[in-house]
């Protein structure tokens, strides 16, 4: 049933950058993608590093890595499980509770990390987040949301839940929960209840650098940083490809076919924001996804086409990790070729194409070089 309702468009409250609900909307950053720089800042700074490959710690799927306390946390949902690696690859241990007991969960569908390292996944089946304290995951508390939710983030002691469902459906976009009072408020309603079956392009809507998170509502031209119990806009972007309200009704109305040739001519999500000392880097999915990176040293703005740029992998950024940006490919992809070109170090290129074929996922580790 998750499986499914993830395929289709949550019921959401559609805005172009023109809509008068947001049009006097203040944010610290803007951008049109219209006429920023069609291209990225040199890349620099570029890190491999091998997931270690063992019995215990293979992964199925990456879904989410959060980074903390010189520690990488990978959350496999299809494995059903978090595994951690430390700074330099190594397999520490992982958290692998399936069932229906004291501290185990059955459809775990997202995962956060606190400044502690205390690990809280979201259990899909039984509406709850189960938090286990950082080095014991035998110490754990059971926070009963009563709410299926795809997306969720621990602030302080709100904890924002995204695409919240109700009878089958999307009912909001964005609600936080107190902890203390373990009680919900709506942030952000849907308008649109009926009908939409537009495929989402992102797995989350929820991104997390370090204890800046942000929150993206589709076809809304705004990115919100999630604060203790507020969602303040913070970028915005404009451009002929983000869908109106109209548009975007008569887009999901359409048949398949036609759905997926305006998926040519339509931004229809943005799948990652993070956030560095220098810049913030985000993907905007549209076919072929791109990227866009704002310097906040110098106010530049750029845009390109994710098929113009060889050295980040296709899927572009899932985290930060002390000021460098975290993607990664598999050593079975025909592509990573064209990665290892952007690494200087011979024998560490050497190392990584002698990497079987069913090894871990390699994380790689890059920054952009600073403007003059």
């Amino acid at each position: 049933m998750k499986h499914l309702l993830f395929l289709m468009l949550a019921p959401f409250m559609c805005l172009s950058c023109g809509n008068k609900g947001h049009k006097d909307l203040q944010t610290a950053y803007s951008m049109n993608l219209d006429t920023a720089l069609q291209l990225l800042p040199e890349i620099t700074d570029v890190e491999c590093i091998p997931l270690e490959t063992n019995d215990a710690s293979l992964i199925a799927d990456i879904d989410k890595v959060l980074y903390c306390n010189k520690t990488f946390y990978v959350f496999d949902k299809v494995g059903k499980k978090v595994l951690l690696f430390d700074r330099q690859g190594n397999f520490l241990k992982s958290i692998h509770k399936i069932g229906q007991g004291p501290g185990e969960y059955s459809e775990p569908c997202d995962m956060d990390v606190d400044g502690e390292g205390n690990i809280y996944l979201a259990d899909w089946a039984t509406q709850s987040i189960i938090m286990y304290r950082s080095g014991d995951e035998n110490n754990y508390e059971v926070n009963r949301i009563g709410a299926y939710f795809l997306d969720f983030a621990v602030v302080g002691n709100s904890v924002y839940l995204g695409l919240v469902y109700q009878e089958g459906e999307a009912r909001q976009n964005l609600v936080v929960w107190s902890k203390e009072k373990e009680k919900t408020m709506v942030l952000k309603n849907n308008l649109l209840l009926e009908g939409n079956k537009l495929p989402y392009r992102a797995k989350h809507y929820i991104f997390r650098s370090d204890d800046k998170v942000y929150y993206y509502e589709r076809f809304n031209s705004y990115i919100y940083r999630l604060e203790e119990g507020k969602a303040d806009s913070c970028i915005s972007f404009s451009s002929k490809k983000i869908p109106t309200e109209e548009e975007v009704k008569l887009w999901a109305q359409s048949d398949p076919e036609e759905q997926i040739q305006k998926s040519f001519q339509y931004i229809a999500d943005v799948s990652a924001c993070y956030e560095t000392d220098d810049c913030i880097f985000i993907v905007f999915q549209s076919i072929p996804a791109s990227y866009g990176m704002i310097d906040k040293k110098s106010g530049m703005k750029y845009y390109v086409s994710s098929k113009d740029v060889a050295s980040i992998p296709a899927m572009g950024v899932c985290a930060i990790a002390e000021q460098s940006f975290v993607s990664y490919f598999n050593p079975a992809d025909k592509k990573a070729e064209k990665v290892l070109h952007a690494i200087s170090d011979t024998k560490k290129v050497e190392k990584l194409r002698a990497l079987p074929e069913d090894a871990n996922p390699v994380l790689l580790l890059f920054k952009f070089k600073n403007r003059e």
